[in-house]
């Protein structure tokens, strides 16, 4: 009953009075804090009762909206908890594996969309369920086996053979919750991203912790109701991703400085490089349509070579009606035989404005921090040294809501302020730090101050063997380029075989 309240409620809340243009929608939380009341329907009773809204925010977390219904007629009686910002970019499954009953004190976000899964258990809490939370492990087990119990004593008496099975259940829940039954893996999939597991080793690694971040589908966009209808969610992904590359490339940019490769210079347009470009042929023009407006608009490519780097595949697209544009770099050629790790001493300001390209395969580590981020955490982007480190900084500050706020163990705060404080220090300047960036396809560089960056001091270049899982995680084990054709008249499809 209490899942139909909300929708009941929004509406009403539409023609509440606006809040002042020079107030923050959002606020801190606190104890002055005042929400705001409006009458609406109880699902209950179908009298009026009063729906209290309060718009805050968690520290170093996002907006949340707070819901709380009450009706004097029956007594009934709803609190929720619904994320207030916008979803994220991507969405997010964590995986947890707990070995030990300490871990079940681990604190969970769980939004309105996301899903906890017990692989062991053979269970899964669907989104419809303890929605809009914040609770511990344990508490997410109590909480389900009290749910499952509802109702148990009329199914005794309808249907006892499915009851008792219930009860074997339900108390096998409640020994994992008490941490009889371990290990257990916690998988929490959510499509909008809004969820979280606590990290006590923030900002390092947590090895029983393992984070995948994914692109969203189209039926997920549908099921959040973000879109009506597959199509619109299939193009609404599709701007998506635009917008993403037209915000995050360089060369659009607030006083960003001009970057050039191979005497291409991407301040200026393709014409004017021609010149002077050496490029290896003349840029391709195809009618695209614009992701702003929907208008028809151009697209131009050309494939150019970054010094001591590979051929890359440089991309430009502008809309002449609504002034969108965007431009991107992507690495061209064929995948290299060996992955590449580039090692950066950084020892002043200067080496803090070498070019980084940082593809969506690199992972990144500072050894002097025990640092390193896994490989997809950032994307793809072209920065530079110092604009990486903001990057990762405030990567870690936004998706490590546990080690700050009143949720949070002093000692595990004040950790976390250190860590922050000599992170600061790195991008600065006043400490020397060394700055690793792995590359199993080689899609990523540091800039050199030297025409060639094997007699750079400060650049160290390894080349690898890929092993046998990262070539597995690539999808690259299932590729075939050589003698395919023969092997195909070898093992005929299964239609030829039965004729």
């Amino acid at each position: 009953m209490e899942d139909d309240h909300p929708s009941s409620a929004v509406p009403a809340a539409e023609t509440a009075s606006e809040p002042s243009t020079n107030e923050p929608l959002y606020v801190d939380l606190n104890a002055e804090g005042l929400p705001t009341a409006i009458e609406s329907m109880c699902p209950q009773c179908e009298e009026n009762g009063t729906t209290k809204l309060l718009l805050t925010k968690i520290p170093h977390f996002k907006d949340i909206i707070i819901i709380s219904f009450d009706c004097p007629h029956c007594g009934f009686r709803s609190n929720e908890v619904q994320p207030g910002g916008a979803i994220a970019e991507r969405g997010v499954k964590m995986e947890l594996n707990i070995i030990h009953p300490e871990m079940l004190n681990r604190q969970v976000i769980k939004s309105n969309y996301a899903r906890v899964i017990f692989p062991q258990l053979d269970f899964e809490i669907p989104a419809v369920t303890q929605k809009g939370l914040l609770n511990t492990v344990e508490g997410l087990l109590r909480t389900a086996a009290e749910q499952l119990q509802e109702g148990q004593e009329i199914r005794r008496v309808q249907d006892a053979e499915t009851a008792a099975r219930l009860d074997d259940f339900i108390a096998r829940l409640l020994r994992c919750a008490d941490g009889q039954e371990l290990p257990l893996v916690m998988i929490l999939d959510d499509p909008s991203g809004n969820s979280h597991v606590q990290n006590p080793y923030a900002p390092r690694n947590d090895p029983l912790l393992h984070s995948f971040y994914y692109e969203r589908t189209p039926d997920q966009l549908v099921s959040m109701g973000f879109a009506a209808s597959t199509e619109d969610a299939a193009r609404s992904i599709a701007d998506d991703k635009q917008q993403r590359k037209l915000n995050n490339h360089p060369l659009l940019a607030s006083n960003s400085s001009i970057i050039s490769a191979d005497n291409f210079d991407f301040s200026k347009n393709f014409e004017s490089n021609l010149e002077v470009a050496g490029l290896k042929q003349e840029p391709m023009v195809f009618p695209a349509e614009c992701h702003s407006c929907h208008h028809m608009a151009e697209n131009r490519m050309c494939v150019s070579d970054i010094p001591f780097f590979k051929e890359v595949v440089i991309m430009s697209f502008y809309c002449e009606n609504c002034g969108a544009r965007s431009a991107e770099i992507k690495a061209g050629g064929a995948i290299p035989a060996k992955g590449k790790r580039t090692t950066c001493a950084v020892q002043s300001r200067t080496d803090l404005s070498r070019d980084v390209l940082k593809s969506e395969t690199s992972s990144v580590s500072i050894p002097e921090l025990e640092l390193e981020l896994t490989a997809g955490s950032l994307g793809g982007l072209y920065t530079t040294v110092e604009g990486l480190l903001v990057k990762i900084r405030d990567h870690l500050r936004d998706n490590n809501p546990f080690v700050s706020g009143d949720s949070s163990e002093n000692k595990t705060k004040e950790d976390f302020e250190n860590f922050l404080s000599r992170f600061d220090d790195l991008i600065s300047g006043e400490r020397p730090f060394t700055l690793i960036v792995d590359d199993p396809l080689d899609n990523s560089f540091i800039m050199s101050f030297y025409k060639n960056p094997k007699e750079d001091p400060l650049l160290t270049i390894e080349e690898y063997e890929r092993s046998f899982e990262q070539n597995e995680e690539l999808g690259l084990n299932d590729i075939n380029t050589e003698n395919y054709a023969a092997e195909a008249s070898d093992h005929p499809s299964d239609s030829t075989t039965m004729a």
